[in-house]
């Protein structure tokens, strides 16, 4: 019976299953929404900031007169490149911090379920191995 259990160097990754989005309680399903919601806001709030950015630019190279007529006092130059929307990884902010702190109590009590599962299953093992 002992012969029968796979040693550690055969076991292939693709036998291995992965976690789904589904498979998850609807406590951890809702700690991922909240950091997509949180991600999404901040990202709003980067292009929201980008394209304030961006009109002042180009508004500066306009002028209007008394009458409200508006001038163009040279051409514009005008390179949207400049106001990309970036993320600057060496700069964690908070919500980075708890976004992190959300994902590593979810996977950690993931792993924590699946630790007691295969412990479970390895006594169950040694329990039938044992008895022979």
């Amino acid at each position: 019976m002992a012969d029968k259990l796979p040693k550690y160097s055969e076991v292939d990754a693709e036998d291995i299953q992965r976690l789904t989005f589904e498979q998850l309680s609807a406590e951890h399903q809702k700690a991922l929404d909240d950091i997509k919601k949180k991600i999404r806001e901040e990202k709003e709030q980067k292009i929201q900031k980008h394209e304030e950015e961006a009109m002042k630019h180009y508004m500066l190279h306009l002028s209007v007169d008394g009458q409200g007529k508006v001038t163009k006092l040279e051409d514009v130059t005008f390179n949207s490149s400049q106001f990309e929307v970036k993320t600057d990884e060496s700069k964690l902010p908070a919500l980075d911090t708890e976004i992190a702190n959300m994902v590593d109590s979810i996977v950690f009590a993931h792993l924590n379920n699946k630790l007691n599962f295969v412990s479970q299953n390895i006594q169950r093992c040694l329990t039938i191995i044992l008895a022979e």
